[in-house]
């Protein structure tokens, strides 16, 4: 019988015959060449494997010392697939897996793998899986391809849409005099999010006068935030949370200012948790607080947080390994470079919070108490949209992405009532 999470105690094996492997690893002849599904996760500490080993596992499939992946090695996993050292992939490796497959981060699969997504994680680009085309997008603009159907792509990876690129921006940022500036597109302005955006932005609307500099810098930086939220990649160089706030000094009006509609907009891309924290001080002493979190979540979302909530406790969430405790289940911990980006609505920041790891996008009060993004659009927001809007909400998203991959972390200027922070 199969035990999962296998793990040998001698690391130093090389070499082995087929019948050592199967002892090893307690698996069966049939486990072994894929006839019989392995239950459970399987680890495999060899430095090597034997040929004709193309297993069927039920769980996560991981390779802790294998350095190069044979050629005809092509095995089913249900959830994801790891290498941690591996270094090289014979042509013509073809997995079958439900979940993500995962490498080395500086390892090139490109030539190997072209349409993986969770091997596309570059940190200079980045692929959206629509139904029928592949966008990929740089700092330099957005191309879209045919897709190409098969085993490299998850299903879970493919947003299910029929997607069309708009040939121009949505939006454009240019600088004129030392001042921000942006155009935006006819198509632009039919997009609900972006409008949304734009008055979320606007900082002046109650004195009606024309839109500043400084209302633009405010929407450079939602978008580069947004887009860093929707990019799969983790820079050990870019460590932050992003954090909405209200851009009015606390007190002035009670939310209500678009905060968590951005929140949810993020899980139209990636998988997200969503934590409400009304009640929270901070995240310590909650021993379940991430039961919900897998590797396969991109985004944790702490609505509602509390004003005087401790923005310390968030820290060590954001600049190493995630420690989740399933309730009646194991404890294990996920890399950096795998764990979910975290974004958190707030009205205000107090105390002494982390600056360094916090990434601060302030919104004014054009919605509020009693003006709604529904009095402006005639809809509700991801319920209520035709093809037409999802398709601009995705155009956008793109687009945010290229704008974050071209500008990085843009912070919100300081608002004309300050922040307490």
């Amino acid at each position: 019988m199969n035990k999962s999470n296998q793990k040998s105690e001698n690391l130093e094996h090389e070499n082995e015959t087929k019948q050592e492997f199967l002892e090893r690893y307690h698996i069966t002849e049939d486990q072994f060449c894929g006839k019989e599904k392995i239950h459970g996760n399987l680890d495999i500490y060899s430095t090597s494997i034997p040929e004709g080993f193309n297993p069927a596992v039920e769980g996560d499939l991981c390779f802790r010392r294998l350095r190069s992946i044979p050629r005809g090695f092509s095995p089913t996993v249900d959830a994801c697939l790891y290498f941690d050292r591996v270094t090289s992939i014979s042509e013509g490796f073809n997995p079958t897996v439900g979940g993500r497959v995962y490498l080395p981060i500086e390892f090139d699969v490109s030539p190997f793998l072209p349409w993986n997504k969770s091997l596309n994680q570059k940190k200079t680009g980045q692929n959206l899986y629509f139904n029928q085309r592949c966008w990929t997008i740089t700092a330099d603009g957005i191309v879209s391809k045919e897709l190409v159907h098969g085993k490299y792509i998850a299903p879970d990876c493919i947003i299910p849409f029929d997607a069309t690129l708009i040939d121009r921006p949505l939006i454009e940022f240019t600088q004129s005099e030392g001042k921000l500036l942006y155009g935006v597109s006819s198509e632009g302005e039919r997009c609900h999010f972006l409008k949304f955006l734009i008055n979320t932005s606007n900082f002046t609307w109650r004195t009606g006068q024309p839109l500043s500099h400084e209302n633009a810098e405010h929407l450079l930086a939602k978008l580069c935030a947004f887009g860093y939220l929707l990019h799969d990649f983790k820079d050990m160089g870019v460590t932050r949370a992003v954090i909405g706030v209200d851009g009015t000094e606390a007190g002035a009006y009670s939310g209500r200012s678009g905060k968590s509609l951005f929140g949810r907009a993020i899980a139209r891309i990636r998988p997200q948790v969503y934590i409400p924290c009304r009640s929270k001080k901070s995240f310590t002493g909650d021993a379940f607080l991430f039961h919900e979190v897998t590797e396969k979540t991109g985004n944790i979302f702490f609505d509602d947080v509390r004003v005087d909530f401790d923005f310390e406790s968030i820290s060590p969430f954001v600049t190493g390994s995630l420690t989740v405790n399933v309730k009646h289940g194991r404890r294990y911990a996920i890399p950096f470079s795998r764990s979910p980006k975290i974004y958190a609505a707030t009205r205000m920041i107090s105390g002494s919070p982390l600056t360094d790891h916090m990434w601060t996008i302030a919104f004014s009060d054009f919605y509020n108490d009693v003006h709604y993004p529904i009095h402006d659009f005639d809809a509700s927001f991801f319920s209520d949209w035709p093809h037409e809007q999802w398709n601009l909400f995705y155009n956008l998203c793109a687009t945010s992405i290229r704008l974050y991959l071209k500008f990085g972390v843009i912070e919100s200027p300081k608002p004309l009532d300050p922040i307490k922070i």
